[in-house]
């Protein structure tokens, strides 16, 4: 889905300094000028640079940070709402917000409240009760140092206890028990969000348009919940949200080599030091990547994209955590296919400079990458490497 044919998200930041990144992973610096369905505009040192909206990873607006609310309310669409004070009363929850203001939302929209602080042990245990299935409501209370629930149905929450009917009986607990309540009837639904909005008080607003003027920035979540932040608030808006997928996550299926069994010596996101045999990242042109394919030679790789994605962008070459290189000189031949039509086909020299490759995926149902040497060796010293390879919707 490209961003200009699905919903419109533009701005106009005159004057805010920002670092924009790319898909490919360049990033420009400068004053961030405008931002449309189509591109956006970044100042830089050497006057304006134009970046296309399907080519835009994040864009990180330099303030400092903020201090975090106390307060959490989570959206069915996973939007998070940071605020000071919060109401639920007649099928509303109202939210007093230093940077969103004051908002009345419907509480079928809203998925859970967190009310307090916590303490970095129970963390994981309140994201396992915003995850229970349940017919009824949850009231969640400190118990020691873990976390418990009560079922039953949240009534009106007001600063000093929330009203929970339960067996035919409405009981007011007082806030100062109560750690959050999560409506787990209201189901989550993700949507599909033009950009994922972060501000300076701990606020993550997931968001189906967006447009900032006159200081204000006016979105609507995917949720349809209209906002408005200040421009100041704003901290970093992320373009990517499931366009970019390591290639490795759409393997459907390996050919090994004679000799190799496990899938995880043939394809990995890590090398071995040939001196301490212990797990480093891969590299290549001197660089370390964390993320990516080690594959050997007489190795053949199929990947399903079922015609979803654009783009293939990778760095290839000879893995160089091998001290011996040098002496061996390897080099393997690679083939890159598309539907079995020939997209990149090369010789990968250990002396060469990696390749980087941009390959258009449009359209393509399967991939194959295919690896081989002329001797029909597999060595560690042949490995090669598809660095930081990743498909881009």
């Amino acid at each position: 889905m490209s961003i200009s044919s699905a919903i419109v998200c533009f701005a106009l930041l005159l004057g805010v300094p920002a670092e924009a990144t790319r898909l490919d992973g360049n990033r420009q610096s400068g004053e961030l000028k405008e931002i449309t369905a189509e591109a956006l505009v970044i100042e830089g040192t050497s006057g304006p640079v134009t970046i296309p909206a399907a080519d835009l990873q994040d864009v990180r607006v330099n303030q400092a940070e903020g201090t975090a609310a106390p307060l959490l309310v989570r959206m069915t669409d996973e939007s998070l709402l940071a605020g000071e004070k919060v109401a639920i009363s007649a099928g509303k929850l109202k939210l007093t917000s230093s940077e969103l203001g004051e908002l009345s939302l419907p509480t079928e929209q809203v998925h859970s409240v967190l009310l307090v602080k916590l303490d970095a042990p129970q963390v994981g245990a309140w994201n396992e009760m915003q995850s229970k299935s349940s017919q009824s409501d949850l009231l969640v209370v400190r118990k020691g140092d873990n976390l418990d629930f009560v079922g039953g149905t949240i009534g009106s929450v007001d600063d000093a206890s929330v009203a929970l009917i339960a067996r035919g009986r409405e009981v007011k607990v007082p806030r100062e028990r109560i750690v959050g309540i999560v409506f787990s009837t209201h189901k989550i639904a993700r949507g599909n969000p033009v950009c994922e909005v972060s501000t300076g008080n701990g606020s993550t607003l997931r968001v189906k348009s967006l447009e900032v003027k006159d200081g204000q920035a006016r979105l609507a979540l995917v949720s349809t919940v209209p906002l408005q932040v200040p421009v100041e608030a704003l901290r970093s808006l992320d373009y990517a949200l499931g366009r970019i997928v390591p290639l490795m996550k759409s393997i459907s299926r390996q050919t090994l080599p004679p000799g190799v069994s496990e899938a995880t010596v043939a394809v990995r996101n890590h090398a071995y030091s040939s001196s301490t045999l212990q797990k480093v990242p891969l590299k290549l042109g001197g660089k370390n990547y964390s993320d990516g394919l080690l594959v050997h030679p007489q190795t053949k790789l199929e990947f399903t994209l079922n015609r979803q994605f654009r783009k293939l962008r990778t760095v290839v070459g000879i893995d160089e955590n091998a001290s011996e290189r040098s002496r061996f000189q390897p080099v393997v031949q690679v083939q890159i296919l598309a539907d079995g039509k020939p997209l990149w086909e090369q010789e990968v020299r250990w002396d060469a400079e990696p390749a980087t490759l941009d390959l258009d995926m449009t359209d393509v149902k399967t991939l194959e990458i295919i690896t081989s040497a002329a001797d029909g060796k597999i060595g560690p010293l042949r490995h090669v490497d598809f660095a930081d390879a990743k498909l881009i919707k």
